[in-house]
């Protein structure tokens, strides 16, 4: 509890020698006022009279500045088109603290969707089937409009369509059907097919062609006036560009001038500013950098080496002269290296260091020395399969066991502390596929005897690897890979909670599942009828 004190003169004593003034003291009582917030995705800002505060994290929180004995608690929660929050708790003040205001925050989510009149178009869901519709039908009547590349970035959603009448195109959405609109038709006579988008801050960039040069580098700050080239990539002979990633205050991408070949280019978003920033291979061989995968302040990448077969792990600090191999793998070309996922600051990847006879192996690098993580068992018959997917401060993957088949495994980065997680079935071979981390718990699909293919999760723990549900109980196969290349963005996670498509069968339903049996259930509307068409 805080008090303050205010005193006011109520007796005046006076002599004619000497004023006595004495004052009597009132107090008023003052108390904090705190909470908790849960489901938080985004930044929430909370106001109590002149005080904010900004919450980040589901968690608890406090204000400030104590409020007197009596007064009202009305507090406010920004909302954007991706988040609500709904402050629930006592109203006032009354002689104690307040601790049990509760700030609960739903999140909702864009997604690819369909239905028999629409056809293919933009959707959202706040995790209710009530929650779930058609933002808007960008191509009237049945006709898909092609929705991809769903971005966020700030308080709007970015995305590429085709109305039907102005072809491939940049458009934006609030959220609402009126506030969904092309953006700005960059080829009136044709496609621009905006691709790569790529937030950087409040600047999104992305390629497009804009009928005259082929495919050049972009940019848009949301408005009209602001989506305008950076630069000519394209030209005689040159392109880009390509895998394009912010880091910083910087984009990198691949393109090429036509006189270098395709190198790595970086911009800041001003036409002197964009420009090789390293001819990877000299002379007009290619370097071909792509995979680029942030870790702190380094950007790695996978690119040539010497301009004939041979790929290498590179690494740049986004100058020239931090520009550097971090390892040949003389792996004959870039799918030999794979899976570049970041970890506790280390970066982790598949790779052979000869050819595809060989199988790729597990790696960690510091950027400085590269190490092979032997996944063994004791009889030295297990192999890293991929999937690798950060979780924790741990790598998790699947791994081929030839006695125990397909499993989920972890490492800490050691060869000790790589291990088998749970053995769910030993004679199935068909786990764990798709993995997926959440705040608490990473989710997978798997098979085992009993169930057939369902929904799991794990804490990293055998004990904490249960089966959360078993969708479809009248079929042994019932959920896709919760990473499945088939479907439409469909697996999406929220603090604890992740949404997922389950395709066996037309149309596919939608699902929301917080780990628990009775919190995973479908959330599908009946006019939501994905794929269009029919099939899977």
């Amino acid at each position: 509890m805080n008090k303050e004190f205010s005193r006011a003169a109520s007796v005046c004593l006076l002599s004619s020698s000497l004023i006595l003034v004495a004052c009597s003291q009132t107090e008023d009582e003052t108390y904090s006022v705190s909470g908790t917030v849960s489901g938080l995705s985004r930044v929430v800002s909370l106001t109590l009279d002149s005080e904010t505060i900004q919450v980040e994290a589901d968690g608890d929180f406090a204000f400030a500045n104590p409020l007197a004995d009596g007064s009202s608690i009305n507090i406010s929660a920004s909302e954007n088109m991706f988040q609500r929050c709904d402050v629930g708790g006592p109203t006032s003040v009354s002689g104690a603290d307040v601790t049990d205001i509760t700030v609960e925050c739903t999140t909702t989510k864009y997604f690819v969707g369909a239905d028999a009149t629409a056809g293919e178009e933009l959707w959202r869901t706040d995790g209710t089937v009530e929650g779930t519709y058609i933002v808007k039908d960008i191509n009237s009547g049945s006709a898909n409009s092609g929705v991809d590349q769903l971005t966020e970035m700030g308080d709007q959603l970015f995305f590429t369509a085709n109305n039907g009448v102005d072809g491939i195109e940049l458009w934006k959405s609030d959220g609402s059907a009126a506030g969904t609109m092309m953006l700005k038709d960059i080829t009136p006579s044709g496609y621009s097919t905006p691709q790569q988008l790529t937030p950087m801050g409040n600047i999104l960039f992305f390629s497009a062609n804009d009928g005259v040069n082929g495919s050049d580098l972009w940019k848009s700050d949301g408005t009209v006036a602001g989506t305008v080239k950076v630069k000519e990539m394209g030209g005689t002979g040159g392109g880009g560009p390509g895998f394009i990633t912010a880091m910083g205050n910087n984009i990198y991408f691949q393109a090429s001038d036509g006189v270098a070949g395709w190198e790595l280019w970086t911009s800041d978003g001003t036409t002197d500013g964009t420009f090789m920033l390293a001819d990877l291979v000299d002379g007009a061989a290619y370097g071909n950098p792509g995979r680029f995968t942030q870790v702190g302040d380094t950007l790695y990448f996978v690119a040539d080496i010497d301009g004939v077969v041979d790929s290498a792990l590179w690494k740049t600090d986004g100058t020239a002269q931090g520009t550097t191999v971090v390892k040949n793998f003389n792996a004959g070309n870039s799918d030999f290296i794979s899976d570049l996922t970041p970890v506790n600051g280390e970066l982790y990847l598949m790779a052979s260091e000869t050819d595809l006879s060989e199988d790729k192996k597990l790696w960690k690098t510091d950027g400085t020395t590269t190490t092979l993580i032997n996944v063994t068992n004791t009889n030295g018959d297990v192999s890293a399969n991929g999937e690798l997917t950060a979780f924790g401060n741990e790598l998790y993957f699947k791994s081929l066991d030839l006695t125990d088949g397909i499993e989920l495994w972890k490492t800490d980065g050691t060869d000790a502390g790589t291990v088998m997680v749970k053995l769910v079935d030993s004679v199935l071979t068909l786990n764990p596929i798709g993995l997926v981390a959440a705040s608490e718990h990473l989710y997978f699909t798997a098979t085992d005897a009993t169930n057939g293919k369902a929904l799991w999760k794990t804490d990293g723990t055998e004990t904490g690897t249960v089966l959360v549900k078993d969708i479809d109980t009248t079929t042994a196969l019932n959920l896709r890979s919760l990473k499945d290349s088939n479907a439409p963005p469909f697996t999406w996670a929220f603090g604890n909670v992740i949404y997922f498509w389950d395709a066996n069968q037309f149309p596919w339903a939608l699902y929301r599942s917080d780990g628990t049996d009775a919190g995973t259930y479908t959330i599908t509307p009946s006019t939501l009828q994905y794929p269009p068409g029919g099939g899977t």
